[in-house]
């Protein structure tokens, strides 16, 4: 499961006067990505399953355009349609594992093999197989939507 949050500074330029007013806006954003990790592997008969949480935080920033419906004085209706760009990477953090006799909890980060398009965790210490990296969560694309402001 991925869970992320994300919090930004947004200035925005007012082009025109009265009810409708187009408007560009951009700014820095912040994205703390959280990912709780479970899974089990078979080998020689013993089944060993792990879960662990791991945590990085995605830096970047977030252009807007859009356009504000001033209906009176106190509200304010606005479609938008951006573009964020922000990417995590090096997930660390810790699993603890069970099965076949073995309790225990390692310290590592979350890789990413190539070969395989699968997710795993790596011990501190250990050499990852030959072409996997540390895992990476792009968080860049185009979104939409509608804000809707009230001012007393």
């Amino acid at each position: 499961a991925i869970s992320v949050f994300s919090a930004g500074l947004m200035g925005r330029l007012l082009i025109g006067k009265g009810d409708f007013q187009f408007f560009v806006a951009g700014g820095p954003l912040v994205c703390p990505v959280n990912i709780a990790l479970t899974g089990s592997t078979a080998s020689g008969g013993t089944t060993l399953t792990g879960s662990g949480n791991f945590s990085s935080l995605a830096l970047g920033g977030q252009a807007q355009v859009g356009l504000d419906w001033h209906l009176g004085d106190t509200f304010v209706v606005s479609p938008v349609a951006g573009y964020q760009l922000a990417g995590a990477g090096s997930f660390p953090g810790t699993l603890s594992a069970s099965g076949g006799g073995f309790s225990g909890s390692s310290s590592g980060q979350l890789e990413f093999s190539t070969g395989t398009n699968t997710i795993y965790f790596l011990a501190d210490g250990q050499t990852p197989a030959s072409g996997d990296r540390p895992l990476q969560v792009d968080l860049s694309g185009v979104y939409g939507g509608v804000q809707i402001s009230a001012f007393f």
